[in-house]
């Protein structure tokens, strides 16, 4: 457990510290600088904004999923900023799902320790990074799941100054395997 207690917000579920409370409410919005962190973040159907300057939300441990095995989104805006700074962050997670992250505006920021999946386990992910909001991270895949061959994965990055910065691509995964297959 480690000092935490899991909040679940309807739509919404965090490791905070003990000390940390929310109300159960539809819909979260970290605004006017606002920081939170905490271990790892679920989105699984709802909606969370990151809005304004300062306004962060740090996950340092076990990363982030939005659209885990449900339908959720993720607005980073106006110069807000979501960390993960030791796990990965996958976008439209299990079978059916949903998940959409959008970076939007000068400043905004998504920064990734690790992968980014983008659709994943037969999941639908969409990453849109628009107007000069940046994606920071190690490799990406996109719809790339190796025993799920149905999964989605959409990113669009639109307008000056907006940044996807990555290691690695992998679109697809479950093609390149049965391909180098064959060949041998």
């Amino acid at each position: 457990n480690r000092g935490h207690t899991a909040a679940t917000i309807p739509l919404l579920t965090v490791r905070l510290p003990k000390s940390t409370f929310l109300k159960k409410v539809r819909f979260f919005t970290l605004a006017e600088k606002t920081p939170i962190s905490n271990d790892a973040g679920i989105i699984s159907s709802g909606e969370v904004t990151v809005d304004g300057s300062g306004s962060i939300w740090t996950n340092s441990d076990g990363g982030l999923k939005v659209g885990y095995f449900g339908s959720g989104t993720l607005n980073v805006i106006n110069g807000g900023a979501v960390v993960s700074s030791n796990g990965s962050v996958v976008i439209g997670d299990g079978n059916h799902s949903a998940g959409i992250v959008t970076v939007d505006g000068s400043g905004s920021t998504l920064t990734i320790s690790r992968d980014l999946r983008i659709g994943y386990h037969a999941g639908t992910g969409v990453l849109n990074i628009t107007n000069g909001g940046a994606v920071i991270g190690e490799d990406a895949f996109i719809a790339s799941e190796l025993y799920t061959p149905d999964s989605t994965g959409i990113v669009t990055v639109d307008g000056f100054g907006s940044t996807w910065i990555i290691g690695a691509l992998t679109i697809g995964v479950i093609l390149t395997w049965l391909l180098m297959g064959c060949w041998h």
